[in-house]
């Protein structure tokens, strides 16, 4: 992972941490974040939803694919370029500015 992820998970952590957000896990593992901002709802798969529950933990980029190859058994390669493109999403739709990388 690049030192733009790393300061990606840590900067969505900070954001998710604050009282504009709610995140609310289903039993199914789903979950929903509510951003109170923008008034915006996002609902997440359970592979979204671990995700989020990983980067509300402090864990970096890295650290995330790591769990998931381990979680969803899927490849290194897979799990990197899909944990990244989510945490991109995820970052535009909270409007965090992500640093080039």
């Amino acid at each position: 992972m690049n030192e733009g992820a790393q300061l990606t998970t840590a900067t969505l952590a900070k954001q998710l941490a604050s009282s504009d957000y709610t995140i609310t896990e289903m039993p199914d593992g789903t979950g929903v974040l509510l951003d109170l901002r923008q008034e915006v709802v996002m609902n997440f798969n359970a592979t979204g939803m671990f995700i989020v529950a990983s980067v509300t933990q402090g864990l970096e980029a890295a650290q995330i694919v790591r769990r998931v190859v381990e979680r969803f058994d899927v490849d290194t390669d897979t799990a990197t370029r899909d944990v990244d493109g989510f945490l991109d999403t995820l970052a535009a739709a909270m409007g965090v500015v992500l640093p080039p990388g």
